[in-house]
């Protein structure tokens, strides 16, 4: 079995961008978040390429293809959760220097 090296770098850099969306949620950086949801789009490219790819090629085989739909589903999912990370970060962040500066009554 060969290893692509192609598809371990994508897997490499997405698995080192879920463990700093990990501690963007301890360390609240936003640039964290946003490297996550860059890599995600390119893993999802490489899968849904590859997905393709083999089910062109090769037989048709109904539990891979289910199980490549759930994976699909998953990514988009965690992919939002993320995404509304990054939002909830980037408002918090405008809020937090005005509310240090408003004067209370």
């Amino acid at each position: 079995m060969d290893i692509n090296p192609l598809a371990l770098s994508v897997y490499i850099v997405h698995i080192t961008s879920c463990t700093l969306i990990i501690i963007s949620v301890f360390k609240n950086y936003k640039f964290l978040v946003f490297s996550y949801l860059i890599t995600v789009n390119i893993r999802l490219i490489y899968s849904s390429l590859t997905f393709l790819w083999h089910n062109i090629m090769d037989s048709f085989h109904s539990p891979h293809c289910i199980l490549g739909y759930l994976i699909f589903a998953f990514s988009f999912y965690f992919w939002f959760c993320a995404y509304s990370w990054y939002k909830a970060l980037e408002t918090s962040s405008r809020i937090e220097p005005s509310a240090a500066t408003a004067t209370s009554p």
